[in-house]
Parts: C-alpha cells; sequence; structure tokens
C-alpha cells in the first residue's frame, strides 16, 4: 500500500475497529465477573480476553499518539505491521487457525 491518505484511513478504521472490540469485551468480562456460576473453561476463555484486551489496548493508544507525532508512511506502515504481529501472536496465543 503507497498512497499514504490510504493507509492513514486504514489506520483510523483499525482503531475504532480496535476500540469497538475493546469495548465489547470489557462488557464480557464485566458479565462474566458477575456471573455466579463460573466454569474453569470459562475462566480460561476471560484470561485470554484480558491478555487481548491488555496489549490491544496498549496498541491503540500508541497508535494514536504516534499517528499524530509521526504521521509519515513509513512510520504507519510500521503502526500496522504491529498491529498484524499483533493479531498472529494472539491467534497463537488462543490456539486460533
Amino acid at each position: 500500500m503507497q498512497d499514504p491518505v490510504r493507509m492513514r484511513a486504514v489506520e483510523r478504521e483499525t482503531q475504532q475497529k480496535v476500540n469497538k472490540a475493546l469495548s465489547a469485551i470489557e462488557v464480557a468480562i464485566a458479565q462474566w465477573e458477575n456471573d455466579p456460576e463460573k466454569t474453569e473453561e470459562m475462566a480460561e476463555r476471560m484470561e485470554k480476553l484480558r491478555t487481548f484486551h491488555h496489549y490491544f489496548s496498549q496498541w491503540e493508544r500508541m497508535s494514536i499518539v504516534e499517528a499524530s507525532i509521526h504521521p509519515d508512511p513509513e512510520s504507519t506502515s510500521g503502526r500496522l505491521a504491529q498491529f498484524v504481529s499483533l493479531c498472529d501472536e494472539f491467534q497463537r496465543f488462543s490456539g486460533g487457525h
């Protein structure tokens, strides 16, 4: 992707989608914490969601701050590459396909 305007648009869209996913995770965790009948299987899933939330929150904050300081295409590409790496790492951690 060489178009810097398009790259920034993709980064903003990614930030928005991450934000929406983080909000959904926060709701799920809150519901889980209020559920009196917790299973071990769900406890493990919730722990993975907490981990996901932590790392993707860090990426989102970094991306927003860095985009205002370094909006150049190389920096934008680097932030998007970090996001992809984070997704790959989480998929391995989660046992995804």
